[in-house]
């Protein structure tokens, strides 16, 4: 799975880059991100009505100003019901209409709040005005931060309430227009860099998340396929380095009977071929047996009925109920031939639990 930048950032706008059941597990994300903020959203957008009202009601007709008034706390009212089901039923994966759905929610809300500015600043009223800036500023950064996970929801947002309060400004054309202008377009810029930045990062968490989950599958496999493939030769020595429960595989590589076999110790085999290389390795080996401690990759020379073979061997200490040392277990999983100078080495590779 491609974890790139863009792909996270095409799947945090809900563009099809994964598979079906992590985009609608992102989805739900995105939207359970969202939800834990609705009652500090709810008590912003009642705070809001209350203060801006006196200021709608100095220049339009009353029946508008209810009218804007029931708008606003109804879709606040349904708002809440809708967070009240999803707390106490949330969704662990949502369809592409659930997003549309927040989606048309952050445009209707916005385009309500889009008519204070105009209104305000078509007053002429210089309180309406510095109200009205106050509260447009506080929710184009407040609500942008709030659908940051939603990029797309938030980028809708900032732009009608931006596009809103340029009308505003063109209708008053005051001296402080200008400057009023290139502050409210920083803002702009900032908080849809934000709100970008954020929904590219909650994006890549799942990214990684499911590349994780994938490579954990594969060594679950592959060990499940080691374990599986490599039990037949399983072999264990005691205390003394003595064989035992040797596996019939593991036996019949050895080209020894069980009882030879069990009649020797490890390094006795390590000892049956005569060469100056597997002698320094017949040293390691009784080294590490003399500390009881783990070996990998021990490699040791032997001869095979009359051939000569080389075998990696690794195993761990066991002990007994009483915590004594009672010898080894070694796992050699597979074989395969390697070049060498002037031979032919066989090497069965091992593996440390």
């Amino acid at each position: 799975m491609d974890s790139s930048p863009s792909r996270a950032l095409l799947l945090a706008f809900g563009h099809p880059v994964v598979d079906q059941y992590l985009a609608c597990k992102v989805r739900a994300a995105q939207i359970a991100s969202i939800a834990r903020l609705t009652p500090l959203t709810i008590l912003a957008n009642i705070v809001n009505v209350v203060v801006v009202t006196p200021v709608l009601a100095l220049v339009l007709p009353l029946p508008y100003v209810l009218g804007w008034v029931i708008a606003v706390l109804s879709l606040m009212a349904l708002t809440a019901i809708k967070w009240f089901l999803a707390k106490r039923s949330p969704v662990e994966l949502a369809s592409r209409r659930a997003l549309s759905a927040a989606l048309r929610h952050a445009t209707v809300l916005s385009a309500l709040w889009a008519v204070v500015p105009i209104v305000a600043f078509a007053s002429g009223n210089l309180n309406g005005i510095w109200i009205a800036s106050c509260i447009t500023t506080g929710m184009i950064c407040g609500g942008g931060f709030a659908l940051a996970t939603v990029p797309q929801a938030a980028f809708r947002w900032v732009a009608i309430l931006y596009v809103a309060t340029v009308v505003a400004l063109v209708i008053d054309q005051g001296v402080m227009m200008w400057p009023l202008l290139f502050l409210l377009t920083s803002y702009a810029f900032v908080v849809i860099g934000s709100t970008t930045a954020a929904g590219w990062l909650f994006a890549s968490h799942f990214l990684a998340e499911a590349e994780l989950e994938k490579h954990s599958e594969l060594i679950a496999l592959l060990l499940n396929e080691f374990e599986e493939t490599s039990s037949d030769w399983i072999w264990e020595a005691n205390s003394a380095g003595n064989f035992r429960n040797v596996s019939d595989r593991f036996l019949h590589a050895s080209g020894r009977s069980r009882s030879e076999l069990h009649a020797m110790r490890m390094v006795d085999l390590a000892y049956s071929l005569d060469e100056d290389e597997a002698r320094d390795a017949v040293a390691k080996l009784e080294e590490a047996i003399g500390l009881q401690k783990s070996f990998r990759e021990m490699i040791i020379g032997l001869t095979v009925n009359g051939e000569e073979r080389w075998w990696s061997l690794a195993a761990r200490p066991i002990y007994d109920d009483h915590g004594s040392f009672a010898g080894y277990r070694g796992w050699p999983p597979i074989s395969r031939n390697l070049d060498a100078p002037m031979r032919l080495h066989l090497i069965w590779q091992t593996m440390i639990h």
